[in-house]
């Protein structure tokens, strides 16, 4: 995964997709949702590229969207609807130092669980240790000297 800085949600979440989407991506996402789903008609695969397009979406998320309806969608014998796939994503929380420090002094968390992330402010935010390992998020920088915070 790419080393892009983060954007940060207005509700404190960070999206794991950092990559883009290309026409190869979406054939390949497609193709394995017809071949889960033969009953997709070749309207219905047009107009899901076409939200997937306008829902942003990239390759991974793509990919990751239509490997979640084939665990999940419990439709037997039935066609999954557009929003079965579109609604997929996954996102990080993270925490401000203050929100940080009201967790920990409520006893709900543990410092040693959560590290410091860019996401593009002037201050980090802070992620838990496992989802920033998981998933390759930048860690704070200052002065070319990565801060444990």
């Amino acid at each position: 995964m790419s080393q892009a800085i983060l954007a940060l949600e207005g509700d404190g979440t960070i999206a794991v997709y950092r990559d883009e989407l290309t026409a190869e991506g979406l054939i390949r996402a497609l193709g394995r949702a017809s071949q889960a789903f033969p009953l997709l008609s070749k309207e219905q695969l047009e107009l899901l590229k076409d939200r997937m397009i306008e829902n942003g979406f990239t390759d991974q998320r793509a990919i990751d969207a239509v490997n979640h309806v084939i665990d999940n969608y419990e439709g037997w014998n039935k066609t999954p609807n557009i929003a079965n796939f579109i609604g997929f994503d996954r996102r990080v929380n993270t925490l401000t130092y203050r929100e940080l420090n009201l967790k920990h002094d409520k006893g709900e968390i543990a410092w040693d669980d959560y590290v410091a992330v860019d996401v593009g402010l002037e201050k980090p935010r802070w992620v838990k240790r496992e989802d920033s390992t998981r998933f390759g998020l930048k860690r704070w920088v200052v002065s070319g000297i990565e801060k444990e915070s």
